[in-house]
């Protein structure tokens, strides 16, 4: 049997037809591993979809189409909260950023809540700063603290950045936390 590489992205429609149009060209039956499953080009594309996924191609673009739907709906409503939203993060600000900076942070909760995120990085600041807001330990054991939480939040590089910037600009001591957390 020849082995067939597919390439990074494909579905498994996509690695099937290619089987099938690779065990056409040989003559032989192909194999492939995709998502460490064995696909065959004598298999069925429903057959495919069953190894890899459990379902039936069917099965799977009902779920598929369940889950969209569902999102869209989440989504929809998570849209319509933002103002309300909005006045819970301005409140939830008050006491824990820096003073100055609250209409800069009132001005900003809108556009994050609307984002990729979905305002994860307002919460992440917002626990950060509180850490660093808490005197009855050192300077020292606070932003050991906040380094540790916010290894634990599990930011990628692109939330990371985005939420240790808001933590220069909005914590107290921020530039300190920023300057000792690497990732």
């Amino acid at each position: 049997m020849k082995e067939i590489k597919f390439y990074g992205g494909d579905t498994i429609a996509e690695a099937w037809r290619e089987l099938l149009r690779q065990s056409a060209d040989c003559g032989e039956t192909c194999f492939g591993m995709f998502n460490d499953k064995q696909l065959l080009s004598t298999d069925t594309l429903d057959e495919a979809y069953k190894k890899v996924t459990g379902l039936t191609k069917s099965e799977f673009d009902e779920r598929d189409r369940k889950e969209r739907e569902e999102y869209k709906r989440w989504e929809e409503a998570f849209v319509a909260s933002i103002p309300s939203k909005t006045e819970e993060y301005k409140k939830a600000a008050r006491g824990v950023i820096i003073e100055d900076q609250y209409d800069y942070w009132d001005k900003i909760v809108p556009i994050r809540l609307n984002d990729l995120y979905h305002g994860m990085e307002l919460d992440a600041t917002l626990e950060i700063c509180r850490i660093m807001r808490d005197e009855s330990v050192s300077l020292e054991e606070r932003i050991e603290k906040a380094k540790e939480t916010f290894h634990n939040q599990g930011h990628s590089g692109m939330s990371g950045g985005l939420v240790l910037s808001m933590i220069r600009a909005f914590c107290p001591e921020g530039t300190a936390v920023c300057d000792r957390i690497r990732f």
